[in-house]
């Protein structure tokens, strides 16, 4: 998918140097911030501006998996008009290419800028400089946010539209390169989604007066509750939803290769034992392995193992920044000289 690209890039740069000129901007009007939300002010807009520099090229090695497995899809789904890498990639492009993905940025920035300004208390008593820095890294990394979500979304929609095909069929194999190889990358893309969501978390994080990390409630963080959490949940629910179609074409494969081989067996099955012969014997036992085969074969494109990996991965990222948010803060806070809230 080398034509298809959210970020190409020199846009990656354009956005890197938002990231430093949010970093920098928060730095230069700590003073404007009273003593005691310092630390967590700039935390804020430190994590801001990283999430400016690094949300692009995770969208891009996001795009990277998706190229590689489209080399090979065409080894396990078939159709009647034409290439299914191609149609793949024509089911995509309209979330990763035009205009679409700024569009959905815009409105998730607009959106999580205007809750922010309107209800967070961190935001309101403000002066009017770090006000406005404040507002400017939150509109900046929900524009990424909802680019990102814009590519998660498509790819998802690809997929389930995929299946649906009527012309599509589905040749089914138990190696890890023929369409369990789907399940395998939906998990690198969920695993890029969770990364995602880290990046947004850590600043909800909230580093309290008396040193102890505690997620934000809506009153203090209404972006989180109203944007972040649905969004993701959003996501999660789309990547198990879009494997349905996918199922139902391999059941179908399964049951039509299954009963061709039964109908081959109950064939050449003799009635009298006359008919037996060393080559008929031979015979069936090949087709009684092969039927064996084909009745072990997978009716999901995701394993258990993967939706194991899947569900720690997203265990883990609930957790996690829960962890380094409080380091990040005492990092951040030595680095700059800020106090710890005092109570």
């Amino acid at each position: 998918m080398p034509d298809q690209s959210v970020f190409p890039r020199r846009i990656q740069v354009l956005w890197a140097c938002a990231g430093i000129a949010v970093a920098c901007a928060t730095l230069a009007v700590r003073g404007h911030v009273p003593t005691n939300d310092q630390l967590n002010y700039v935390t804020r807009g430190l994590a801001f501006g990283a999430a400016c520099a690094t949300v692009p090229p995770l969208i891009e090695i996001a795009l990277g998996f998706i190229t590689r497995w489209l080399c090979r899809i065409d080894t396990f789904i078939c159709t009647n008009r034409g290439d299914a890498a191609d149609l793949f990639r024509s089911e995509l492009k309209p979330f990763v290419s035009n205009n679409t993905p700024y569009f959905c940025g815009l409105v998730f920035g607009v959106a999580a800028s205007a809750i922010t300004y309107l209800y967070s208390p961190h935001v309101q008593p403000l002066e009017l400089e770090p006000k406005i820095v404040g507002i400017i890294a939150i509109f900046l990394a929900n524009v990424l946010a909802g680019a990102a979500l814009s590519t998660l979304f498509g790819f998802a929609r690809a997929l389930w539209r995929a299946g649906n095909r009527d012309d599509c069929t589905v040749r089914l194999s138990r190696d890890t390169f023929g369409v369990l190889s789907t399940g395998a990358l939906m998990l690198k893309v969920w695993g890029v989604a969770l990364v995602l969501w880290g990046l947004y978390i850590v600043p909800a994080v909230e580093y309290g007066v008396h040193g102890k990390g505690d997620i934000l409630t809506f009153e203090q963080s209404p972006v989180l509750l109203s944007l972040a959490i649905p969004a993701l949940v959003g996501i999660l629910i789309a990547f198990i939803v879009c494997q349905f179609p996918l199922h139902r074409k391999m059941v179908e494969s399964k049951q039509a290769m299954v009963e061709h081989l039964r109908g081959l067996i109950d064939q050449l099955t003799p009635s009298k034992a006359e008919d037996i012969s060393d080559e008929l014997i031979r015979k069936l036992q090949f087709l009684e392995t092969r039927f064996g085969a084909a009745q072990a074969l997978p009716e999901w494109p995701s394993t258990m193992l993967i939706a194991l990996e899947a569900f720690g991965l997203s265990a883990v990222s609930i957790v996690l920044p829960q962890v380094v948010a409080p380091i990040f803060r005492s990092v951040v806070g030595v680095l700059f000289g800020i106090p710890l809230p005092s109570a």
